[in-house]
């Protein structure tokens, strides 16, 4: 059972983040285990906020990719990172974040003991006991605008979901009850490229191929787990937009930016 708490929408180049839908709790408090969270592109100020107006303390919660990461001057990132993680431990609350195309790769692979308490960047192929629940996060996109961008400024080559099939096998996934990823297999939302995708289809010659490709790539996954479990719930974001669907016995869900998805 699901629990919508608020959806905001903006454009991939608007960082206003505007209010769109407030929904009444559905179910008391004391009974969500896990919180699942759209996109956040940085904007942690907001987040803070977000969990504030809702009085969200002491819960888990999931950030599916695009948490914004390394696009700052270090020393200022890393102070807000503190700051977001003091206030994270103030009010008991424990960041699951996995990694975006909108995010530094280094900070999830980083094999250094992590400075935060109450974030916690997860390398792809973990699984993790969130909640009381077991959940199988692999990171990673491709932006449909790199060509825009810069290597190692606001865009880190080999941001794309790799499907890493020996490290799938190596994984205990008897109980698995979700999957989260930053993109979503190609039979789920959305099915067609929007209107900015298709803008950079025409200047990057293998952006289309490298978009199917990688979608096929997520569904390769969801292969080859389904053979052994079906999972529950799978959750993504990425795309911006909010979509729930139910397919073969797993709830689909697509999760717009700073949308929040609560969970029994």
């Amino acid at each position: 059972m699901c629990i919508k708490m608020g959806v905001c929408h903006h454009d991939l180049y608007d960082t206003a983040l505007t209010d769109i839908m407030a929904l009444a709790l559905a179910i008391p408090r004391e009974d969500v285990r896990v919180i699942v969270i759209g996109d956040v592109h940085g904007q942690w100020t907001a987040l803070l906020q977000r969990l504030r107006r809702y009085d969200i303390t002491d819960q888990d919660l999931i950030q599916v990719g695009d948490f914004g990461v390394g696009f700052g001057p270090s020393g200022q990132e890393q102070g807000d990172l503190r700051i977001l993680d003091a206030a994270l431990a103030g009010t008991g609350n424990t960041l699951w974040v996995i990694r975006g195309n909108h995010d530094d790769p280094a900070y999830f692979n980083d094999p250094r003991p992590s400075p935060y308490r109450h974030i916690r960047f997860l390398p792809d192929y973990s699984i993790e006991i969130v909640g009381g629940r077991k959940i199988l996060f692999v990171g990673g996109a491709t932006s449909v605008d790199r060509i825009e961008r810069t290597a190692g400024k606001d865009y880190w080559p080999g941001e794309a979901f790799l499907l890493v099939e020996h490290q799938v096998a190596s994984l205990d996934l008897e109980g698995l009850w979700a999957i989260v990823t930053h993109t979503a297999p190609d039979f789920t939302a959305p099915t067609r490229l929007d209107t900015i995708a298709r803008s950079f289809v025409t200047r990057d010659p293998t952006l289309s191929h490298d978009l199917a490709a990688e979608r096929k790539a997520v569904t390769g996954l969801y292969d080859l787990v389904t053979r052994h479990v079906r999972p529950q719930y799978w959750f993504y974001g990425h795309f911006h937009t909010s979509v729930h669907e139910e397919i073969a016995g797993t709830r689909f869900v697509m999760l717009a930016i700073m949308e929040l998805y609560g969970l029994m």
